[in-house]
Order: structure tokens, then C-alpha cells, then sequence
């Protein structure tokens, strides 16, 4: 978050909860994004590489 102290301070936005909101919600979005990107995946066609 060092690159980004200045976009945050111009916004308003506390570092601090920023850092407390991913500790809290960061698991469960991690979890989320995992399903997400598995039935994706899951939806692409496989092919066959021949040589």
C-alpha cells in the first residue's frame, strides 16, 4: 500500500481500514475468487495438441 499512500490520503480513505477490512473479509473473498475462477476455467474446451 506504500505506492498507493498518496491516491488514498486524496481520497480520504484510512489506510488502517483498508488493512482491517482485508483481514476480515480477505479469506472468504479468496475462497470466492478460487470458485469463481475453477467454473471458469471448468468452461473452457479442452483440445487436443497433436505433434
Amino acid at each position: 500500500m506504500v505506492g498507493h499512500a498518496h491516491e488514498l490520503a486524496s481520497a480520504r480513505i484510512d489506510p488502517g481500514r483498508v488493512r482491517a477490512d482485508a483481514a476480515a473479509h480477505g479469506p472468504r473473498l479468496a475462497e470466492a475468487a478460487e470458485r469463481v475462477f475453477a467454473r471458469w476455467l471448468d468452461g473452457i474446451p479442452q483440445t487436443s495438441q497433436s505433434k
